[in-house]
């Protein structure tokens, strides 16, 4: 897990409106290359979008490449040290509670999510109205807020499901009962993981987001909304082929498990907690050995990271376990098994995501012409990609990001 990811923005008119709604779309585990130029000549949806829009070529995701971390950077801006979504699988030191990617009451505490402000938090806050169809968190109180209208997850919302999340929300943005609607996507992901990337199930799974994107642009036509709404899609992350029987490490296998106090999470990263006197720099090599330490690019930033869970505690790991290639774990039973081989730094190919955007802002005016835009910039300071992009919001819709 953990491949490169996509941001559009869909243009249908050569001025800016400080004015106009936004339509969201989280499409999870949607790799940048999923709408590359040869696969879009038999995506007409994605293509009449990506014709009238911006696509901005990749996006790379915030450190670990992971779904709820990466759902919360895009929404807050911030990196997952500061908004503190670290995993899809976290615990809480101080009152011993789970996260469990979502589907366990305790996922919903408002402890996971105050880290720091989703932007349907700060709209709510500014008194604009937002409807969420199946976005995880939506059903949160978060820092005492809650959206306008939450449309709670479950696993797996259908193609049915999506397609009437689209035509209410468009009705929402239509009536004047919103001034934000975001839908979440999930069977890209469901499918790229059960059979791969490039299998059959994922790329049908296109095939019907593909319909239901050509299906939004009629209803958008149909609705006189041409000139009143921003659409912007995204993903969290993306995906890769592996080898089930010689990429996996199973970690119980190499450390003495009575020497943690906790593990959480499995694929690119593992989150540990060991007992106190194996939090040192000693106790990390004797747990783990040199060779299953955090080196190369990201070295600096995970000492950081150590550094800031020794000072405030929370429920930021004690150690971030990571190896040299991205690839998930055997087993869905089995928690705490590594990847071998990921690449250091955030970089890889594999490892992007995809951002597409439709609406009144025009790319050369605003200095967004297609182009790489990564993470850092991104996420500086309190501007999300998300923020950037909400006119209704217009304080924190002065900056347009500078092309890369």
């Amino acid at each position: 897990m953990g491949c490169s990811t996509i941001l559009v923005f869909l243009t249908l008119l050569s001025f800016a409106s400080a004015h106009r709604k936004l339509l969201l779309f989280l499409l999870d585990g949607f790799r940048f290359d999923y709408i590359d130029d040869a696969e879009l000549e038999s995506l007409p949806g994605f293509r009449d979008i990506i014709g009238m829009g911006v696509k901005v070529d990749y996006m790379t995701p915030d450190f670990p490449s992971l779904s709820y971390p990466n759902y919360y950077t895009l929404m807050t801006g911030r990196h997952c040290e500061v908004h503190q979504m670290i995993g899809n699988y976290m615990w809480d030191p101080k009152t011993n509670v789970s996260f469990d990617i979502g589907v366990n009451k305790e996922s919903l505490l408002p402890l996971w999510w105050n880290g720091s402000e989703p932007l349907w938090v700060t709209m709510t806050k500014e008194k604009k109205n937002v409807f969420m169809y199946y976005w995880p968190g939506c059903e949160v109180e978060i820092l005492g807020v809650r959206p306008s209208y939450c449309r709670e997850y479950f696993s797996v919302p259908t193609d049915q499901n999506f397609a009437d999340a689209i035509s209410d929300a468009l009705e929402a943005l239509r009536n004047g009962s919103a001034e934000m609607a975001a839908v979440y996507y999930e069977r890209i992901d469901v499918e790229g993981h059960h059979y791969g990337p490039w299998s059959e199930q994922r790329k049908s799974a296109l095939k019907e987001l593909d319909k239901a994107m050509s299906n939004m642009i009629t209803q958008i036509k149909n609705k006189g909304l041409q000139h009143d709404v921003n659409v912007l899609l995204f993903s969290d992350h993306g995906m890769t082929d592996i080898s089930w029987t010689d990429k996996v490490i199973e970690l119980k296998n190499y450390i003495n498990m009575s020497d943690t106090i906790q593990m959480k999470d499995r694929g690119p990263v593992v989150s540990l907690w060991p007992v106190p006197e194996k939090h040192t720099e000693q106790g990390q090599a004797a747990l783990l050995g040199e060779r299953h330490r955090e080196e190369g690019g990201l070295a600096e930033r995970l000492a950081w990271l150590r550094q800031r869970a020794d000072g405030d505690e929370g429920h930021l790991p004690r150690i971030w376990a990571r190896f040299q290639i991205q690839l998930p774990c055997a087993s869905h039973q089995i928690r705490g098994c590594l990847q071998r081989h990921v690449q250091p730094g955030r970089s890889a190919a594999t490892a992007k995501q995809w951002l597409l955007v439709q609406g009144g802002v025009h790319a050369e005016e605003h200095g967004c012409p297609r182009a790489t835009l990564h993470t850092e910039r991104l996420c500086a300071g309190t501007d999300s990609a998300l923020a950037l992009l909400a006119a209704v919001i217009p304080k924190q819709c002065q900056s347009v990001l500078p092309a890369t």
